[in-house]
C-alpha cells in the first residue's frame, strides 16, 4: 500500500506573479490549513508525471477520453490540489494534429503528425511537487489510469543539480522562470 500525504496540509493562495521569483512553481502562497503545520526545512523536489496512452500516437485530431473518464480524473486532480503538491496539470492534443521541429541538417524542417515512426506518446502531464521520490510514485500509483496508460516520472532538475560553470551559463534563468 502507497503512503501518502495527509490530505489538506496546506492551500493555496493565489497572489501576483509579477516579481515574485519562484511563485510561478506553486501558482500561490502555501499556508497551514486546520493546524497542519508547514516545515520551513521541508526539502521539495519537482517532478513531472508524462501520461503515455498506447494508441494515442495513432488517435484522429480532435481525439477526446470519454466523460467519465475525465470525471475520474478530476477527483484524482483535486486530490493532488488539495494536498498542496499540484503546480500545473495539461492533456495534450493527439500527435496527429501537431508537428515536429528536426535539426538533422543543421536547418529547422517541420514535419506534420501524426509520426509512423512513433510507438509511446504523451497524452498529458503534471507538474507535482513533493518530498521525495517516492511520494512522486505514490501519487502516481493513485491515478485513475486505464489499462492502456502508462505514467511516466521524470525529476526536473533544479539550478543547484547543477555543477558551477552550468549554473553561471545559466546566469538569470532564475529570475526569467519567476517572469513566466
Amino acid at each position: 500500500m502507497a503512503t501518502r500525504r495527509a490530505a489538506k496540509s496546506f492551500e493555496i493562495i493565489p497572489r501576483p506573479m509579477s516579481g515574485v521569483p519562484g511563485v510561478n512553481r506553486h501558482m500561490g502562497e502555501r499556508r497551514p490549513v486546520r493546524g497542519f503545520p508547514i516545515s520551513k526545512t521541508e526539502n521539495k523536489m519537482r517532478f513531472m508525471m508524462l501520461m503515455i496512452p498506447r494508441g494515442y500516437e495513432t488517435a484522429a485530431p480532435g481525439a477526446t477520453p470519454p466523460a467519465e473518464a475525465v470525471a475520474a480524473m478530476m477527483k484524482y486532480n483535486e486530490a493532488l490540489k488539495e494536498a498542496g503538491v499540484l503546480i500545473t496539470l495539461d492533456g495534450l492534443h493527439p500527435p496527429s494534429s501537431g508537428v515536429r521541429v528536426s535539426f538533422e541538417s543543421g536547418k529547422p524542417v517541420v514535419i506534420d503528425g501524426p509520426f509512423t515512426e512513433s510507438k509511446e506518446v504523451i497524452g498529458g502531464y503534471w507538474m507535482i511537487d513533493v518530498k521525495s521520490r517516492e511520494e512522486a510514485i505514490a501519487w502516481a500509483k493513485r491515478c485513475p489510469a486505464a489499462n492502456n496508460e502508462t505514467i511516466e516520472i521524470r525529476q526536473v532538475f533544479e539550478m543547484t543539480d547543477f555543477p558551477p560553470d552550468v549554473q553561471k551559463a545559466a546566469a538569470g534563468f532564475t529570475e526569467m522562470q519567476a517572469k513566466c
